[in-house]
């Protein structure tokens, strides 16, 4: 049963191809990296999960008290969410324990409407977590699975793939660093920044009361030789820089109106854009010579490092460069 995953996750994908992509390795080296993450995880344990991609956003198939649905699958949001009028849909549970005066914090501000909700059953592959908890709100527009549900299950993400897997028994990832190394991967530290005011979430079950930790990922990079935080975001479909780092950089910021940010909450935002020398995570280039969006709302309440905000990687680059995101161990491992 381990094989029948891999096996229908690489024939879609099309395991034949050989075409190049945007760096220096074919398709079909990239695959050979892929099925062993998927062999190595299950073998482990780890159940698997194909997403839907759509509109370069990745969409997880549910089941919530036995009724299909699908959660975007955003790391850049600290909790999952529903919204209120799927509290009806999905037979939910609300629960009195909720401190209006708590708002969550996200990056475009705060959600100050909100409830805690409960589900008898929540399927997420082959797997029912039975209960399961949500934030409900009726701020939010889209339904999100959040940071909560994979730091608890020590979610691996793969980004081109629309794939994530996840372990139901409290186990990191092992093995992947040194193999995917050796595959050409560059491995990278991830710093985790907690966010929001819900001071506990937490659910139970037969084995008892489980704490969920929440916080959104963060990594050290260099945008045009400034050193910075980059938020690590598959909830954003443009890496996008700061408003403030882009004057420190004293180059020109231009209106633009072809592209624009859709936030969990609704919002709609046309950027800016600056062009860039470079932006790079250590010593590895993420890009050169290129226009890049500027967010000017972002929140940055949170950030406990002495570094400023450079903006955030969203999906164009994770997927550009074949990103594998690796939440037990704190590791993104980016290829070219």
């Amino acid at each position: 049963m381990k094989k029948v995953f891999l096996f229908i996750l690489l024939l879609s994908l099309g395991c034949s191809s050989s075409k190049l992509l945007d760096g220096h390795h074919s398709e079909k080296e990239i695959l050979k990296s892929v099925s062993f993450v998927l062999e190595s995880l299950q073998n482990q344990g780890f159940s698997g999960v194909i997403g839907k991609a759509k509109n370069s956003k990745i969409f997880v198939p549910v089941k919530i008290n036995n009724i299909p649905g699908e959660l975007f699958l955003d790391t850049g949001a600290t909790y999952t969410f529903l919204t209120y009028d799927q509290i009806k849909k999905f037979h939910l549970k609300t629960m009195d324990a909720t401190n209006k005066r708590e708002n969550i914090i996200t990056w475009f501000g705060s959600i100050s409407d909100h409830k805690r909700a409960l589900a008898n059953r929540f399927q997420i592959g082959n797997h029912i977590f039975s209960p399961w908890p949500f934030i409900v709100s009726s701020e939010n527009k889209m339904p999100v699975i959040g940071t909560d549900f994979l730091h608890f299950t020590n979610a691996v993400i793969i980004c081109k793939y629309s794939t994530m897997l996840f372990n139901v028994n409290h186990q990191k990832a092992v093995g992947l660093s040194d193999s995917l190394k050796k595959l050409g991967y560059t491995e990278f530290n991830l710093l985790m920044s907690e966010s929001g005011s819900i001071s506990k979430l937490s659910y139970r079950d037969e084995n008892g009361t489980h704490s969920l930790n929440f916080g959104t990922f963060l990594i050290k990079g260099n945008f045009n030789g400034i050193e910075g935080i980059l938020l690590i975001d598959t909830g954003a479909h443009y890496t996008s820089v700061d408003y403030e780092l882009a004057r420190m950089t004293g180059r020109k910021i231009r209106k633009q109106n072809k592209i624009y940010f859709v936030d969990a909450i609704g919002n709609i935002e046309y950027p800016s854009v600056i062009f860039a020398d470079s932006l790079k995570v250590g010593d590895y280039f993420l890009s050169k010579k290129r226009f890049f969006p500027i967010f000017e709302d972002i929140n940055k309440n949170d950030n406990s490092y002495s570094l400023p905000y450079l903006g955030a990687i969203g999906m164009d680059y994770l997927t550009r460069n074949n990103a594998i995101i690796d939440f037990g161990n704190r590791k993104l491992y980016l290829i070219q």
